[in-house]
């Protein structure tokens, strides 16, 4: 809302777990790859190849995203984000929204 990130947390949540990092992460996931280029620091690179994105630091991979499209929607699909520094693995699954799919009555 332009005041921060604010959360509400289930009990279920690890602690450790920050809702701005979901967010930089899903940024990361979705976002075109020379928007996610820009927003990135100095020193930090974006590649993208054969349906992989790599965010790279020092010439090593800290993050990688694999990108399992559907054929017949290619909005939707899958993103398997993995923190190669943090050790975690988060999985984004988008689809194709249609008018019609979202109208309610």
């Amino acid at each position: 809302d332009g005041r921060g990130v604010r959360e509400r947390r289930t009990a279920l949540a690890p602690e450790a777990l920050e809702a701005s990092s979901v967010l930089a992460d899903i940024f990361l996931s979705l976002w075109p790859l020379e928007a996610v280029r820009a927003a990135l620091p100095a020193g930090i690179e974006a590649h993208e190849s054969a349906g992989v994105r790599r965010i790279v630091h020092a010439g090593r991979t800290v993050i990688e995203i694999r990108l399992e499209q559907e054929e017949a929607a290619p909005l939707a699909g899958r993103r398997i984000l993995r923190n190669l520094d943090f050790g975690y693995e988060l999985t984004i699954r988008t689809e194709e929204w249609t008018q019609a799919a979202g109208e309610t009555g």
